[in-house]
């Protein structure tokens, strides 16, 4: 008798185990023992409240898996605030657009160990990540400061380690758009068809589409409209000539986001002199920081040129609102002056 009572009791222990075990994993909040349990990436993102939002574009396109494997992989994971360029809310806008999200995720994904301090101190060094696509990792220093790069979006020198790899924090998402050209980003977006329809005039679409590394300071549609062109049929009467003259005074060599000419600046007078491909200088003044955002204690730059008549043409690009678009043959600025010859 005392046998059976004894297994009686033995056979309710086990099932009022088994019961608050299935409870506990039934809750709609609790998480997956695959990501909460392991020791890897995933787990890093999902247990820091700063990369929340990240963790969350993780589960809506299936790369939670993939952050528990061996890897090992190394992730610029952008901050919570990051994700805001999506939309007011941010946490619906990345489940309501998966598929965007879905582009954007493995940008940040690098398979393979990549330790910030190890990189020598060179500018936009190409890496391809998970994704197939380039970015461009900097590690540059000067005499006031040390900053890391990735598409000229800040990253935090210090990651977390995990079992099968690290993180980075970023302050912006990494956009992969670079598959595009120069060519190809201005003239898909409506704030520079004046200077699109310049551009493809002059005979110079083929040199934004080259291989060769630009910076292109693209003038806004306002900024044509504030020296007096009004309509792109002005502009399309111009000569070859005349546009060529236009164009080029926004362009030079190389590959240089805003942070590349903040660092890139004397630290003295916190100017640089950049040669534009007309052959002539523009001068790059850094402008100082009155807010939280820069990273350097910048709040971003302003470009000056003199025009022919002994006038100055100046434009400010600002971090809070532009860092730089990455194209596949160089980067892209908007500017809200016209850099006239």
């Amino acid at each position: 008798m005392l046998r059976a009572y004894t297994r009686y009791l033995i056979n309710v222990f086990i099932f009022l185990h088994i019961a608050v075990v299935f409870q506990s994993c039934t809750k709609e909040d609790s998480p997956v023992d695959s990501i909460h349990n392991a020791r890897g990436i995933a787990a890093v993102a999902n247990n820091n409240y700063s990369l929340q939002n990240f963790f969350l574009g993780l589960q809506v396109t299936n790369h939670v898996p993939l952050l528990t494997e061996a890897g090992p992989f190394t992730v610029f994971a952008p901050a919570n605030e990051a994700f805001n360029s999506l939309g007011a809310e941010a946490r619906n806008a990345i489940r309501s657009n998966a598929t965007l999200v879905g582009q954007i995720v493995p940008y940040h994904i690098y398979p393979g160990v990549l330790k910030l301090n190890d990189l020598g101190e060179e500018r936009n060094q190409v890496f391809t990540m998970q994704n197939n696509m380039t970015a461009y990792i900097s590690h540059m220093q000067n005499d006031r400061e040390s900053l890391f790069t990735i598409n000229g979006i800040p990253v935090q020198p210090k990651g977390f380690e995990a079992s099968n790899g690290l993180v980075y924090t970023t302050q912006a998402l990494l956009q992969p758009t670079q598959q595009l050209s120069l060519a190809e980003l201005i003239s898909n977006d409506a704030s520079f068809t004046f200077f699109s329809v310049a551009v493809r005039h002059s005979g110079l679409a083929d040199l934004l589409e080259g291989s060769d590394e630009l910076t292109v300071f693209a003038p806004l549609n306002s900024a044509f409209v504030a020296m007096g062109i009004f309509t792109t049929d002005e502009i399309e009467s111009m000569s070859p000539d005349e546009l060529k003259q236009l164009v080029l005074p926004h362009i030079t060599e190389g590959r240089q986001y805003l942070y590349d000419y903040i660092m890139m600046a004397d630290v003295a007078s916190q100017l640089y002199t950049e040669t534009m491909l007309d052959r002539k200088e523009a001068s790059i003044q850094l402008l100082p920081n009155y807010s939280w955002i820069s990273e350097t204690g910048f709040r971003g730059i302003s470009i000056s040129k003199p025009d022919n008549s002994g006038g100055l043409n100046t434009s400010e690009i600002l971090i809070e609102s532009h860092i730089g678009r990455t194209a596949n043959n160089g980067v892209l600025h908007g500017i809200s002056t016209v850099l006239r010859p």
